[in-house]
């Protein structure tokens, strides 16, 4: 919201920042921050949620002993703060906000050029490339081990293995937290990985002032600024689409469409019986051969 109004601002001004913004570049530094902040949080809540789920379903025993809402707290304070630190370091000097193609956003200078920050605005820019895949490769990692430890959980519940009662009430818990995790673990990373990693290859580039990697990139008329802008686009998503993901993979939800669909669709007895006497009626056609 805040981002969209900042972006609002300046097409409603003509991308005029000079009207809009101060001259020591307040609004952009802000616009910047922002941008930084509600791109990593996200990815660093559900990389938390993540390992929560694994150690949860994987050390039950310890998950209940040792983890408590306190603690789930903190982490989740101590996972903003992170944030907020890195995005606040352009801000303060460790590297720079500037606008971006064209002309409606800030972000992190990926150039190393704006007030002679050199490096340190190239390790600003990296730095926030390389938290964002870590998250996104962290996240994978544990909600694969999630699901394969509840797929051998099921195995055995199938081959009638005994499980205790606090084990039994957790599980149905667990699955739909899991599947919530990973359907938003696949928004983010569809979302989120090519403007990463873009962001990172641009930053590595001009750090090695690899300027025939760039003029590749640059055929067609494809500039590198237009390039980011459209990957950028593909990071809005998510924030539409993670409050529905959590809405409609719920039990009580899943449960009501299944049972819609049930209703419409045929059952496999009449599906068989369908199929049945097609296979029937082409066998008899005297057309045939």
């Amino acid at each position: 919201v805040i981002t969209g109004a900042l972006a609002a601002r300046a097409y409603g001004a003509g991308l005029r920042w000079e009207e809009i913004d101060d001259g020591a570049g307040s609004l952009c530094r802000f616009f910047g921050t922002c941008m930084v902040f509600f791109g990593l949080a996200p990815l660093a809540l559900g990389t938390a949620m993540a390992a929560e789920r694994c150690v949860g379903v994987s050390l039950p025993l310890r998950f209940a002993a040792r983890v408590t809402a306190r603690g789930a707290r903190r982490a989740v304070l101590a996972a903003w703060a992170a944030v907020l630190a890195l995005a606040a370091l352009p801000a303060l000097g460790a590297g720079a906000y500037v606008r971006h193609f064209p002309g409606s956003w800030c972000f992190v200078d990926m150039r190393g050029q704006a007030g002679g920050g050199g490096w340190l605005a190239l390790a600003s820019a990296l730095l926030f490339s390389t938290v964002g895949l870590a998250c996104l490769a962290a996240s994978l990692v544990c909600n694969t081990i999630t699901v394969v430890n509840l797929a051998r959980a099921r195995r055995r519940l199938w081959c009638g293995e005994r499980r205790s009662s606090v084990t039994s009430a957790r599980r149905p818990h667990d699955v739909e937290m899991a599947v919530q995790l990973v359907a938003i673990m696949l928004v983010a990373t569809v979302c989120w990985s090519p403007f990463l990693a873009r962001a990172r290859t641009a930053t590595l580039a001009h750090a090695h002032g690899d300027n025939h990697h760039d003029a590749h990139l640059n055929a067609h008329h494809h500039t590198q600024p237009q390039v980011l802008f459209v990957y950028r686009r593909t990071t809005t998503p998510p924030q539409v689409l993670d409050p529905w993901v959590y809405i409609l993979l719920r039990r009580a939800v899943l449960r009501a469409l299944c049972g819609l669909l049930g209703r419409r669709l045929p059952s496999p007895h009449k599906m068989g019986s369908l199929l049945s006497s097609l296979r029937r009626s082409l066998s008899t056609d005297p057309t045939r051969g």
